[in-house]
């Protein structure tokens, strides 16, 4: 048997005087089968993705030391299967997210581009009257200070649906990802007013599968 801090590695024969290899991963608990051809390439775990060179065939033994692995393969089944239900929720919540990440991000461009104009002195108020407020020194700074209040609180907002988005994407937080998706269903306090509200929807219909919300779990 050849170890490593990654992989467990033995040789066995199958009937018919056929050889494999019988791989273990100790990073994930995941176990699989190789035909003897992966001796000396580069093995792939086909669950947390590890990469470690496969030894040659006059490397391997033919027994685990199970004593040596015995405790520490109960909890790396568990984080095997966990590792499968994220990989699976994440295929679920990938495009919602990725659409959150779209309309937050141009709702970030136009608050930005708000905050600045306002600081600048122009008026973003479409109900209040430029000249009126030219010939008023302090309803234009009063207009001024709203205008880059509201551009600080719609840039807030973006923030949250972008790290909700992220939360989504990398099965993490899950209070997070919720709050990106209900703040995206606000209207006129999600991205781009009334736009996220359909990605917000959909959002929150993805992460209240039980399937989806266990992996978050």
């Amino acid at each position: 048997m050849v170890g490593s801090s990654r992989f467990r590695f033995l040789i066995s024969t199958q009937q018919g005087g056929t050889m494999s290899i019988e791989v273990r991963c100790t990073e994930c608990g995941e176990e699989f089968t190789l035909k003897d051809s992966a001796a000396g390439k580069t093995l792939s775990c086909k669950v947390c993705g590890a990469k470690l060179p496969v030894p040659a065939l006059d490397e391997l033994d033919d027994s685990f030391d199970d004593d040596e692995l015995s405790g520490e393969l109960v909890s790396k089944k568990k984080t095997g299967k966990s590792a499968k239900r994220r990989v699976e929720a994440a295929s679920r919540t990938f495009l919602p997210a990725v659409f959150l990440y779209i309309i937050a991000g141009l709702s970030v461009v136009n608050h930005g581009a708000g905050l600045v104009m306002a600081a600048m002195g122009y008026n973003l108020n479409p109900f209040v009257d430029d000249n009126a407020m030219n010939g008023n020194p302090a309803q234009k700074e009063m207009a001024k200070i709203g205008g880059m209040v509201g551009g600080v609180i719609g840039l807030t907002f973006d923030g949250l649906v972008l790290f909700g988005a992220y939360c989504m994407q990398t099965v993490r937080n899950y209070g997070m990802a919720m709050t990106g998706a209900i703040v995206a269903c606000i209207p006129f306090c999600g991205p781009c007013l009334v736009l996220g509200i359909p990605f917000g929807i959909w959002s929150l219909v993805v992460l209240n599968n039980a399937e989806v919300k266990s992996a978050f779990a």
